[in-house]
């Protein structure tokens, strides 16, 4: 069909085409506007065919129509440019809430999720701890209970059994042979009716302060008890004289003492607080701090080059078999642990009729060529007593606590030592006395010092240039303060120690029992061990200290007995025979030999348990005994 140029067609067209633009605009999308080649077309199709000739003219831009066309193209354009916004916009904010939404959901149930596994984890560990540790506290109690049962049964056991055997066995032989030793002794002698007093005069000696005592009276009255009547009628046939008799009792009476003291006694591993200490390389409290340890305190000793910290033990931790074996896992040749162990003065009452003797009066030393210093371990010293006035005395405080003020122990030795004054005369006059106070009382100890308060005062003293200290005092081994003390001995200082006076079935005690320390026992003026004197291969001298005159806490005088008051006689020797030259651990070891030389052998040939290699005592009064 061939499109003619009249006006009415080209109205009617464009009316058509007013209705028709939409429709032509979907066309002109949809490609449909390519002309129609297809000569065997319908009518329709002939229709659509002129309609589309119509608009390839139409959408001509150089005509009329065409700017029609375009501009409501245009229209159509920006109406579904609006839409697909819309539409994209649309999507976009579902897509977006969508997401947050899952993605809100998803972290919810994540997080509730994870807090119930975590809540459920901790509620199942906390649960496993807390069983854990009600059954590990359960049977620890238990243990401890059925322990401290079996203790009590044993040693109620064995007490018993060695009383018996004691009492029926051994101390009918040995009161025979020492009755038949000093019978025929003092018959030899041809003493005469003095046998019965020298007797009374030995068993005095070793039993002076025990009628004061209630517990020891009990024993005795169990010891007469005990003995059957055939012994009682076999020992006292041993001499018609009544005397005998009560010389056997109290002899019997003193051995079934130590056999019960013995079973019974203590460790004395007293611990003053649940702290650690730490002696280590300086610096070392970040390596604590960084493995867990929090620190209480620390302190720079300069002559040992080495910081002393406390730390907080850990709460687990109990001073028993496992607890002693975690500290001596955690000690090296570069750190050493331990507690804080409690320490005991190493002094006894003395209660005798025997008159006092003053120091110079038993034993004469001569005095060192040069003044020397001496250092002091002791109680606080009370520098205006008449015998000290005259003493060069340098003091200071120590003590975990207010230094107790009542106590004469520190009086005492150091008056023994170098006391001076009209009526009275210690051993050597020409020292120069550094005291360090490290004793204060404590509600359940008594008296006390702890191994801090002494490695403080040590290092206080060897930084003063002192050669030789004086430790009158006794308790554990400590694993700090026997490292420390074996560095010292290395740097040539000489310790002396006495060794205590908890009976001669004792554990060692320490410092004495430390392997270079000078350990002191005591002896009294007729040359006999005192009785409660500790023993063991810890004890290397032995010197007088029973019965001897010293500085009260006052202005007067007492009768001190103890090994305390025998070390300040060892003491004094040691610094007779100390020069000015420098101090070395091998001239440490020159002098020890040299102090040894100078004793007298009390006991078995040789060293032994009881008197170590031997007694410095005024060789008259041994003469006058053999």
């Amino acid at each position: 069909m061939v499109l003619k140029n009249k006006s009415y067609q080209r109205l009617a067209l464009t009316i058509s085409t007013l209705l028709l633009s939409p429709a032509a605009l979907s066309l002109e999308h949809r490609n449909v506007l390519s002309e129609l080649d297809d000569a065997n077309t319908t009518v329709s199709e002939a229709a659509v065919d002129l309609v589309t000739r119509y608009f390839a003219e139409f959408i001509n831009k150089s005509s009329p129509y065409g700017s029609l066309y375009l501009s409501q193209r245009t229209k159509f354009n920006s109406a579904e440019d609006d839409i697909e916004d819309d539409v994209e916009d649309d999507v976009e904010d579902d897509v977006e809430d969508d997401v947050e939404d899952d993605v809100e959901d998803d972290v919810e149930d994540d997080v509730e999720d994870d807090v119930e596994d975590d809540v459920e984890d901790d509620v199942e560990d906390d649960v496993e701890d807390d069983v854990e540790d009600d059954v590990e506290d359960d049977v620890e109690d238990d243990v401890e209970d059925d322990v401290e049962d079996d203790v009590e049964d044993d040693v109620e056991d064995d007490v018993e059994d060695d009383v018996e055997d004691d009492v029926e066995g051994g101390v009918e032989d040995d009161v025979e042979d020492d009755v038949e030793d000093d019978a025929e002794d003092k018959i030899d002698d041809r003493v005469g009716g003095d046998i019965e007093d020298d007797a009374e005069e030995e068993i005095e000696d070793k039993v002076e302060d025990d009628s004061k005592d209630d517990a020891e009276n009990d024993i005795e009255d169990k010891t007469e008890s005990d003995l059957d009547a055939d012994s009682v009628e076999k020992i006292s046939s041993f001499s018609a004289d009544d005397g005998y008799y009560e010389i056997t009792e109290q002899r019997a009476s003193l051995q079934l003492e130590n056999v019960i003291q013995g079973s019974a006694d203590d460790n004395n591993e007293k611990v003053f607080s649940d702290n650690w200490l730490i002696l280590s390389e300086p610096n070392e409290s970040n390596f604590l701090q960084a493995n867990g340890y929090s620190i209480i305190s620390s302190r720079f000793l300069p002559s040992l080059n080495k910081d002393l910290v406390r730390v907080e033990a850990p709460r687990s931790f109990k001073l028993d078999s496992a607890g002693i074996a975690l500290l001596k896992n955690l000690n090296s040749s570069e750190r050493a642990v331990d507690v804080n162990h409690i320490y005991l003065l190493s002094a006894m009452s003395a209660q005798s009729e025997n008159k006092a003797q003053i120091p110079r009066n038993l034993l004469s030393i001569a005095p060192p060529t040069t003044r020397q210093k001496v250092g002091i371990v002791d109680t606080q010293i009370h520098t205006n007593h008449p015998s000290l006035r005259r003493v060069n005395i340098t003091s200071k405080d120590f003590s975990e606590k207010a230094p107790i003020s009542s106590s004469s122990h520190g009086n005492s030795v150091v008056s023994i030592l170098a006391g001076q004054s009209d009526d009275f005369m210690g051993l050597l006059s020409n020292v120069d006395v550094y005291a360090a106070s490290v004793f204060f009382h404590d509600d359940d100890s008594g008296d006390i010092t702890t191994t801090e308060s002494l490695l403080n005062s040590l290092d206080w003293l060897v930084s003063q240039d002192v050669k030789v200290i004086n430790m009158s005092l006794a308790g554990p081994a400590n694993m700090v303060l026997s490292a420390a003390i074996e560095e010292y001995c290395q740097q040539g200082i000489i310790i002396v120690a006495a060794v205590g006076n908890n009976g001669p079935h004792s554990e060692p005690l320490f410092p004495a029992a430390d392997e270079c320390v000078i350990g002191v026992t005591a002896i009294s003026e007729n040359n006999r061990v005192y009785r409660r004197a500790v023993r063991g291969p810890q004890v290397d001298i032995a010197s007088y200290g029973v019965n001897i005159l010293a500085a009260d806490n006052l202005s007067g005088y007492a009768t001190v007995t103890g090994t305390s008051f025998a070390t300040p006689f060892v003491t004094a020797q040691v610094l007779s025979l100390l020069t000015d030259a420098p101090v070395s651990q091998s001239s440490q070891k020159i002098l020890t030999e040299e102090l040894m030389s100078l004793t007298i052998d009390l006991g078995d040939p040789g060293k032994d348990n009881v008197y170590g290699f031997g007694a410095l005592m005024h060789k008259d009064h041994y003469s006058s005994q053999h």
